[in-house]
């Protein structure tokens, strides 16, 4: 028991010895620790001078959904009245908000949003022509071919060579400066960010994706709402019509008999009379399924309110002189710290060798 103890005490004290001793070396080579500290925080200047400021625009909203169980209950209603059967249709339920994120990110998106017209540098122009005029197009260095494409409004008159530039430019947008995600992992608002070294471009890229995925969202969780609205407001107006057709010839048929009073014309006036009164009734119920029809189109519209949009100027992430010094020091010392441990191990190893 007694060897163990005192084994346990001498390499204890072997321990300390050995830290007194490397801590001596690394205390003899603070020479050494603040040349690299200096040779660091020089890098740390020049790198904060050579790398440009990035502008951050963020973007943040929330979607509000309708309520109701059944979006398709009420246009059932109103087109069996018409001869149709839409009972067994559900609502599709493709474009949940967990989608809005890849949405926000997909291909047809951001090709939309780049090729908006903005009102850039004095000038309304396409958001992807200011992005091949500016820094951020790096990826390619023929810049005498790039200056020469420009990309026109219409998407149906694009060339092979546009649509594959095109394709590129969104790779690179969605790779390096766009990013979409939850504000925090409890929450349902959705964050929005363009982080680039272009102010303006940050800007109207965000605001244009979300005019163009609100656009897009709202068009497709409101198609059968609004084909229900057109269907009913046609048979609607086709009902007035017949309506209209219907008095008038029952006016023209009482002018002609006006003065002779026959059996078989008081038929025929009873029978035109009604046919307006069938119509009046079928114009009125049309009228207010047609009523309801817009309303029900209004209560399954989903509201995507926009919370915090970017405004110039934009928050600036940049490195600056007395950050460069900052981390060029403190990287330098650990740099300096760990080589000279190594080397002192090392050494020490050779000696016992």
């Amino acid at each position: 028991m007694s060897q163990n103890s005192s084994s346990e005490d001498i390499t204890l004290s072997q321990v300390l010895l050995r830290f007194g001793e490397i801590k001596s070396y690394l205390l003899s080579k603070w020479k050494q620790f603040l040349l690299f500290a200096l040779v660091f925080a020089s890098l740390g200047i020049a790198l904060s001078l050579l790398l440009k400021p990035k502008y951050k625009a963020n973007l943040t909203f929330v979607l509000e959904e309708s309520q109701s169980e059944s979006p398709l209950g009420a246009y059932a209603g109103i087109a069996s009245q018409f001869g149709f059967d839409l009972g067994g249709m559900t609502g599709s339920n493709v474009f949940s908000e967990d989608n809005l994120t890849e949405l926000l990110s997909s291909r047809k998106i951001v090709e939309e949003a780049l090729l908006n017209k903005n009102n850039l540098n004095g000038k309304e122009q396409l958001l992807v022509n200011h992005f091949m005029d500016s820094p951020l197009l790096n990826k390619w260095t023929d810049e005498e071919l790039l200056g020469a494409i420009r990309f026109p409004a219409e998407r149906d008159s694009f060339t092979t060579v546009q649509d594959s530039l095109l394709f590129e430019i969104f790779t690179l947008v969605t790779e390096k400066y766009l990013t979409v995600k939850n504000v925090s992992a409890k929450s349902t608002i959705l964050l929005v960010e363009c982080l680039s070294k272009d102010e303006q471009f940050s800007k109207y890229l965000v605001e244009n994706l979300m005019k163009s995925v609100t656009d897009f969202y709202i068009s497709n969780k409101t198609q059968r709402a609004r084909e229900t609205v057109s269907f009913v407001k046609e048979r609607t107006d086709s009902i007035a019509g017949a309506l209209a057709s219907s008095e008038l010839r029952l006016a023209k048929y009482k002018d002609s008999r006006h003065a002779t009073i026959r059996a078989e014309g008081y038929m025929e006036e009873l029978r035109l009379t009604r046919d307006v009164q069938i119509l009046n009734l079928m114009y009125g119920e049309a009228v207010k399924n047609l009523e309801l029809s817009k309303v029900t189109l209004l209560n399954q519209t989903p509201l995507i309110q926009v919370i915090d949009s970017p405004i110039l100027p934009l928050e600036v992430v940049e490195i600056t002189p007395l950050k460069g010094i900052v981390f060029g020091v403190l990287i330098g010392l650990v740099l300096a710290f760990f080589w000279f441990l190594m080397k002192k191990i090392a050494e020490d190893a050779v000696a016992v060798g």
